[in-house]
């Protein structure tokens, strides 16, 4: 039993990486199918201090988040993910990573974000996304 939990674990945590990876792209504006990485019934759950975004439910939703453009807040040039920890344990993988960035006003930007994914049939199903949203929110507002 333990060594199933450990295969699902380490391929849970690949699956993540290649999401990463995946959004990476995406947000450097490259044509990239995300859909196949999201269950139907997925998730998406974001701060309560998010005025703009809330949670989304279903894959068509959870997609819509990176929809966007992302040059409207990052010159998507300078984006540098920094990936400190990737946990796996049974279902869930915990991530933790820094993004620093130049913000579409030309600030320095550089916030902590802690992700937890839940996997289910080979795809994520569930996500907490994490960040300091005041610090967030303070460097996206205009002057």
């Amino acid at each position: 039993m333990l060594s199933t939990q450990i295969n699902m674990s380490s391929e849970n945590k690949d699956l993540i990486k290649s999401v990463q990876a995946a959004l990476e792209q995406n947000l450097r504006g490259e044509e990239v199918d995300l859909s196949v990485y999201f269950h139907p019934d997925a998730s998406w759950h974001i701060p309560q201090s998010s005025p703009s975004v809330s949670d989304r439910y279903g894959r068509d939703d959870v997609l819509e988040l990176f929809s966007g453009d992302v040059g409207d807040y990052y010159k998507t040039e300078t984006m540098q993910f920094d990936y400190h920890y990737f946990t796996a344990d049974e279902d869930r993988v915990s991530m933790l990573f820094t993004l620093t960035a130049i913000t579409a006003k030309g600030d320095e930007y550089k916030n902590l974000y802690h992700t937890l994914f839940r996997i289910k049939d080979g795809q994520i199903f569930e996500t907490w996304e994490i960040m300091d949203t005041a610090y967030l929110f303070a460097m996206m507002t205009p002057d």
